[in-house]
């Protein structure tokens, strides 16, 4: 009995020890992006499990789908998806990527979400045979991009958000009650109020689309 009760521990020893090197070897979950650059403070508050700790960010570090970003004052992010998509955050920004969609497969999307704050973001330019679909959801518009450069975020009134393309395709900005397209460099629109339509698109003032790209810009912050 005592030969067999060793044999047993010793099994169940080199058994526990062999699971254990399998579940080093899986690799994890693949990174939704990664931080290319970072200035000042930025954290993430993990997905799994809810309420986890926050850990900081700094550059090389991955992003993972469902993390929430958060940026501190003063500061600015940016991260790469790994299909190419780049995100600028502001200072006291909280930002979501919520899923995406690999490079050129030609299947889903890619999906993020601003809670507050103001970000830059530039899709990689595709084949329209290729092209999927990339949206920023906020408490009150849904934003659709198409190879395009644009700035959008909650800075200039209270509770509304703004929304201006800088350069390539179009994007549009979406409410339950209508859309509105941005075809031209330059021009913007505004969400007061997710029941209404956004506002027609127009030129922003140098002054406004000056504002707009300081708040995402590096270097000493304005």
């Amino acid at each position: 009995m005592r030969s067999y009760g060793w044999k047993w521990v010793i099994a169940t020893f080199l058994g526990l020890t062999l699971l254990g090197v399998a579940w080093a070897a899986e690799p994890e979950s693949e990174p939704a992006g990664h931080v290319t650059r970072i200035q000042g403070s930025a954290r993430v508050l993990p997905a799994e499990p809810p309420g986890g700790s926050p850990r900081p960010l700094s550059l090389g570090k991955p992003v993972y789908a469902g993390e929430r970003l958060l940026t501190e004052p003063l500061a600015r992010l940016e991260i790469r998806l790994r299909n190419g998509v780049a995100v600028t955050l502001g200072e006291k920004t909280e930002f979501i990527v919520q899923s995406v969609s690999d490079a050129g497969n030609g299947e889903g999307g890619t999906f993020m979400e601003l809670a507050r704050g103001v970000f830059r973001a530039i899709t990689p330019k595709t084949a329209p045979d290729r092209l999927q679909p990339v949206q920023v959801r906020t408490s009150v518009a849904v934003i659709g991009i198409r190879g395009t450069d644009f700035w959008g975020g909650f800075q200039f009134q209270p509770g509304a958000l703004d929304v201006v393309m800088l350069a390539g395709t179009g994007v549009y900005v979406e409410t339950s009650a209508g859309r509105v397209e941005l075809t031209t460099p330059g021009q913007g629109t505004t969400v007061n109020d997710p029941a209404q339509p956004p506002t027609a698109s127009k030129a922003w003032s140098t002054t406004k689309l000056r504002a707009a790209q300081d708040s995402v810009a590096w270097g000493e912050a304005r």
